[in-house]
């Protein structure tokens, strides 16, 4: 069983580890990483979260993410995350840090808390759909769509896709400074 740094609400670590299922039952602070793929088209790559999982099923979200295992570094969590999800293997250097933010939200009557710090990371790549094998247990499909289509989703407020306002301000405000369409 996965265990889990419990934080404290600044960041820190308290010491003390739960399940990922404890995580959430109890609304324990916790660490987790965003991985966002954009590609040298100015595409975005988005997962289709499996209609198996608990968080969101069936909707489209973050190219990789997942919380970080007790004792992992932000960076390792964030390669390893990767890894399984998308099946590739990256190097510290692919990944660039553009931010931090702290989800704090309750679902399913609140019986799934989710009180996490996350860090969020770009990786520039030129690996095409094909190129990953996803982990089918937690992902139905990956799909590279335009920058500026999935800017149109997220002002929509598209129903099939996860929202992350504070995310999405900080993942455009790094596009648009870089002038990433």
């Amino acid at each position: 069983m996965e265990m889990i740094d419990i934080l404290n609400e600044d960041g820190t670590l308290t010491g003390n580890q739960a399940s990922k299922t404890e995580i959430h039952e109890k609304g324990f602070w916790h660490r987790a990483a965003h991985m966002w793929f954009v590609n040298d088209k100015d595409k975005i790559l988005l997962q289709k979260r499996s209609k198996n999982v608990t968080s969101h099923p069936g909707k489209y979200d973050i190219s990789a993410a997942g919380h970080l295992s007790a004792g992992d570094l932000p960076l390792q969590g964030a390669l390893r995350e990767v890894e399984e999800e998308l099946g590739i293997k990256l190097s510290e250097n692919d990944l660039v840090k553009i931010g931090e933010v702290r989800t704090n939200s309750t679902q399913y009557n609140g019986k799934y808390i989710n009180k996490e710090i996350n860090d969020i990371y770009l990786v520039f790549t030129k690996l095409r759909e094909e190129d990953f094998t996803i982990q089918v247990e937690e992902l139905e499909l990956i799909t590279y769509i335009p920058i500026s289509e999935f800017k149109e989703w997220v002002n929509s407020g598209r129903e099939d896709l996860v929202m992350h306002p504070d995310e999405f301000k900080i993942l455009f405000q790094y596009l648009d400074a870089h002038q990433i369409l």
